[in-house]
């Protein structure tokens, strides 16, 4: 039985109207929407924030890549990830904020 398939921007509202984390590997479509999200919000068209969009960059394996996310939600000094996009750099071994309209688009997380 095949799953319906769901517009990616559905599965952002859903996420964030259900407070939900959303995690992805789907690099190119999320940022994209998280900066139309970004825009949006500064705009004030959306009141709601996104609960945070966690991506891999690069080849992770599946039990890598939920270890990576679990240690990164239960470390004490977890960056809030309200209305953020952050994005696992597989080659540098290191989490990345994804700031949209900064002059300097991403930066390391050090935890």
């Amino acid at each position: 039985m095949s799953r319906p398939a769901y517009r990616d921007s559905s599965v952002l509202a859903y996420t964030a109207a259900h407070d939900l984390v959303l995690i992805t590997r789907n690099v190119r479509d999320f940022i994209r929407l998280n900066e139309q999200w970004v825009a949006l919000r500064d705009w004030g068209v959306l009141a709601r924030p996104h609960a945070g969009i966690l991506i891999s960059l690069g080849v992770v394996p599946e039990r890598e890549w939920a270890d990576l996310v679990m240690d990164l939600v239960l470390h004490p000094q977890c960056p809030p990830l309200q209305d953020q996009l952050l994005l696992w750099h597989a080659v540098a071994n290191r989490w990345e904020t994804d700031n949209p309209y900064s002059h300097q688009r991403r930066r390391a997380i050090t935890l």
